[in-house]
């Protein structure tokens, strides 16, 4: 089953959610195989609780995911901690939104929150914890206090960082994954529909929660595929996205 734990609904931050612009997304991720995408839309995104909204309104959630054309999607959202970094955090539908919540107090970019404290805004929330950019300039894991850093699941790695610093960026994240006790799961970081697919991780066994994912990350039951295209298809959307939005302005 093919996952993918890094995707955003919008072209930007700044920009609200699209139901339409959307609807592509899920066409694509059909199209490519991908029997899972887990939304990470960031914490600061514009009218970040319309996306929840829209999406309640126009497709059937399950207790755990919403399942568009057969692909699930699961709820979730990356954070920027005031050390630098972006965190990904997934979970059920309540406990994204609660955690949003708790957030609030703290999307000014003055007074985001330390990893410390994201952690404790997490207090009684089941939730999978991923580090996203570990090696990405200004964003690095070394930035945050060790003795805090078992409190992730897993490293991100993602396309554009795979495009960007390339191919051999992913020995990289896993021998840091390796050094600190980790494993590294793939995801998009697609904010264009394009981009999907171009890399994923293919678990091998079935899974229905994101606490079964959790269990399977730990086991290593999945393999991290990244496709021979990748950087033209990052490059081809990151084109596609700044048309856009520059159409929209």
């Amino acid at each position: 089953m093919k996952v993918d734990f890094h995707f955003h609904t919008c072209l930007s931050k700044s920009n609200p959610f699209d139901l339409d612009f959307f609807k592509q997304s899920v066409i694509s991720a059909r199209e490519q195989g991908l029997a899972a995408i887990v939304i990470t839309d960031h914490h600061d995104t514009h009218d970040y609780e319309r996306i929840y909204t829209a999406l309640d309104q126009n497709y059937e959630y399950n207790g755990h995911y919403y399942l568009m054309e057969d692909v699930r999607y699961y709820p979730g959202i990356e954070v920027a901690i005031r050390e630098g970094p972006h965190l990904l955090v997934s979970g059920q539908r309540d406990s994204i939104l609660t955690f949003y919540d708790r957030m609030r107090p703290h999307i000014s970019p003055d007074t985001f929150c330390t990893l410390e404290e994201f952690f404790a805004l997490q207090s009684g929330l089941d939730v999978l914890n991923i580090f996203a950019h570990p090696l990405r300039l200004g964003r690095e894991l070394e930035r945050v206090d060790p003795a805090l850093i078992s409190g992730f699941d897993a490293l991100d790695l993602n396309a554009k960082d795979l495009r960007r610093y390339g191919l051999e960026h992913r020995l990289s994240v896993e021998q840091l994954g390796r050094e600190r006790g980790l494993p590294v799961v793939a995801g998009g970081d697609s904010h264009h529909y394009y981009q999907l697919g171009c890399v994923f991780n293919d678990f091998h066994q079935s899974f229905e929660t994101i606490a079964d994912l959790r269990k399977l990350i730990h086991a290593g039951a999945y393999t991290v595929n990244v496709q021979p295209d990748l950087s033209q298809r990052v490059e081809t959307a990151q084109a596609l996205k700044k048309a856009m939005k520059e159409a929209k302005t």
